[in-house]
């Protein structure tokens, strides 16, 4: 109807004027901060069979986005634009993704305004122009959460399976936060089949999350273990984990909660952590009531499998590594 069309309209408009934004400030080709300049003397210095070994100045980033950092320099030149390229690239496809994925998820109306807000969020955009996987990360977990979504029409055909898991795999070898998007995923399509006691779709689902969690168990094992310990990742992000078991766990739950409000806002008092949590968990329970569990879970999912690892002392709560989420 013309109510869609609108929202279609707006959205649009939302994406293009994220888009802008974007290319505005990768024109102005600000010079590389610390971490950039690591990345890109990697780069710069190794060939492609070199950008596999543990990497200098400290870096530490998916060998494959490595490649793909070095085959835009190879083509472009050793410059700030082409090394930003591919995360301006991710940048742009970003809005659209989430308005895809949020249309069949939570309707037109919530979709609208999750994709202005991912379309003008500041630090959406300044991560959509630099050298670094951060927007690559949230790319690929729009695009995951999108073919999730569009499972719930032919949720048991075989395909549609094939589909997710083939590309969940290649989504895990480049970019790491993908794992944790994919067992929220795999959460959801397994409670799915097993309310519904749909056997092979159960099987598929725990069959697909054996072999993404094996994607991500080998590369870790046989290139990451010890690129991340020369890297001292562990050391460098431990103020940023749960420390479980310590005093001041509710202030740093607190922090990492407004490390993920950072991500759309440029503020930390609105609307605050508490508020933030609760105002999801209203809306996980209106796409509930709304749509059933099966929606309701693809949301809830991913965050809780991400709170997990976080909680394990697996992924630090800081606003660009959160960026995925």
């Amino acid at each position: 109807g013309s109510g869609a069309a609108s929202y279609r309209r707006l959205a649009l408009i939302a994406i293009a004027i994220g888009a802008i934004l974007s290319i505005a400030l990768y024109l102005q080709r600000p010079s590389l901060w610390l971490d950039e300049a690591g990345v890109a003397l990697n780069i710069g210095r190794r060939s492609f069979a070199g950008l596999a070994e543990p990497l200098d100045w400290r870096q530490f980033a998916p060998v494959p986005w490595l490649w793909l950092e070095k085959l835009a320099v190879t083509v472009g030149g050793m410059h700030e634009w082409a090394l930003r390229a591919p995360a301006l690239v991710a940048g742009i496809a970003l809005p659209w993704l989430v308005w895809a994925a949020g249309r069949r998820l939570v309707g037109e109306p919530a979709a609208l305004v999750a994709t202005v807000l991912t379309a003008s969020g500041a630090s959406l955009r300044y991560y959509a122009n630099e050298t670094k996987p951060y927007a690559l990360d949230a790319a690929v977990a729009a695009l995951l959460l999108l073919l999730a979504a569009r499972m719930s029409d032919r949720r048991d055909d075989h395909r549609s399976w094939w589909g997710i898991g083939i590309i969940g795999v290649l989504a895990i070898l480049m970019s790491f936060p993908a794992v944790l998007i994919l067992g929220g995923i795999g959460l959801a399509l397994a409670s799915d089949a097993l309310v519904r006691r749909h056997w092979p779709s159960l099987r598929r689902a725990v069959g697909w999350g054996i072999v993404w969690v094996a994607a991500f168990a080998v590369p870790q094992f046989l290139l990451y273990r010890r690129a991340a310990s020369i890297a001292r990742m562990p050391d460098f992000w431990r103020p940023a984990m749960a420390q479980i078991g310590t005093s001041g766990l509710i202030g740093r739950v607190s922090a990492a909660v407004n490390e993920l409000i950072m991500t759309l806002m440029a503020v930390t008092v609105w609307p605050g952590s508490r508020l933030f949590l609760a105002l999801f968990a209203v809306g996980a329970w209106i796409v509930w009531r709304r749509g059933g569990a099966r929606p309701a879970l693809l949301l809830i999912g991913p965050l809780f499998v991400t709170g997990v690892a976080w909680g394990i002392a697996r992924l630090p709560a800081h606003r660009r590594l959160m960026l995925f989420l």
